[in-house]
């Protein structure tokens, strides 16, 4: 029904009320300061002179009667009787299921089902640092299920969440609680692919306390408002030889984007699969609620 018309069409399906004509309405408007009086048992009374002879009250309150009678009798006749097949065939099949419960015991909360990337493990990305190809990502720990963690440089929750949880992360990795892959995609700015570039060198060419100090630093500098030229590669160099990543093959590796092609991938591979922002958490491929870990 269109809610914007202001007059209703008619269902087809149901018997329309009869119109009355235009010539009755105004003769009951040109009666109207004088009401008619029907007197009871009077089978044809006369109104005011002039305007005819009524219809006897009796008669079409009695063919009303037995045309509604008929109208039953085939309705009844055609429409399928309870119990039949074509009854049940016809009638909706109403199925009820419980409520979907939260955490706190309601009743009202609807549960979402969890997000599956696909695939649920990475495929390898080539060009990236040592020990990243097979997962598409920054390797850390070898064994126990497969966590990623989907992050941008340039993502403030990112920044939360490692300043938050990203030391207990890691520790629980080397001690093999599960193995964390870190995959540092870039979306956001331009700063975004430079920052992700740098920390790939660092993984590289320094050892891994120096790139955690690196990763950690870098989201230490993050200005949340997301400035773009906040990560240039002069203040990513001036952070490196902070942390004591001073090789010259890490500067040769930031200022060259060494890691550029194979941040762009991993980024697209990560958005094929299904992540649809930062930070993204998954654990053997179903992604999990990261908001414990940016509290």
């Amino acid at each position: 029904m269109n809610e914007g018309s202001s007059s209703q069409q008619p269902d087809p399906e149901q018997e329309q009320a009869p119109t009355e004509p235009e010539d009755a309405s105004a003769e009951r408007a040109d009666a109207a300061g004088e009401p008619m009086v029907v007197e009871p048992g009077a089978a044809a009374a006369e109104q005011k002179a002039g305007r005819g002879v009524t219809m006897p009250v009796a008669v079409p309150v009695t063919v009303a009667l037995v045309l509604g009678l008929a109208i039953g009798l085939i309705a009844g006749w055609l429409l399928p009787r309870p119990g039949s097949d074509t009854a049940a065939a016809e009638q909706p099949v109403a199925t009820v299921q419980p409520p979907a419960t939260d955490a706190a015991g309601g009743g009202d909360a609807q549960a979402a089902a969890p997000t599956v990337l696909s695939p649920t493990t990475p495929t390898g990305v080539s060009g990236g640092p040592d020990g990243s190809e097979e997962y598409a990502g920054l390797v850390i720990g070898t064994t126990g299920p497969l966590v990623e963690l989907f992050e941008d440089y340039v993502c403030p929750f990112c920044a939360r969440l490692e300043l938050n949880s990203g030391a207990q992360l890691r520790e629980r990795a080397l001690d093999g609680e599960f193995r964390l892959v870190m995959h540092p995609i870039a979306f956001l700015t331009e700063d975004s692919p430079r920052a992700a570039n740098a920390t790939a060198c660092v993984y590289q060419h320094e050892e891994f306390e120096t790139w955690v100090a690196f990763h950690e630093g870098i989201y230490q500098r993050q200005d949340p408002s997301e400035p773009v030229g906040q990560y240039s590669n002069d203040v990513l160099l001036t952070l490196a030889d902070e942390v004591g990543a001073t090789s010259d093959e890490t500067a040769a590796c930031i200022s060259d984007g060494s890691f550029d092609t194979w941040v762009a991938e991993i980024t697209a591979q990560a958005f094929s699969r299904g992540v649809g922002g930062t930070p993204t958490l998954a654990v053997d491929g179903t992604q999990t609620d990261v908001a414990p870990l940016v509290q």
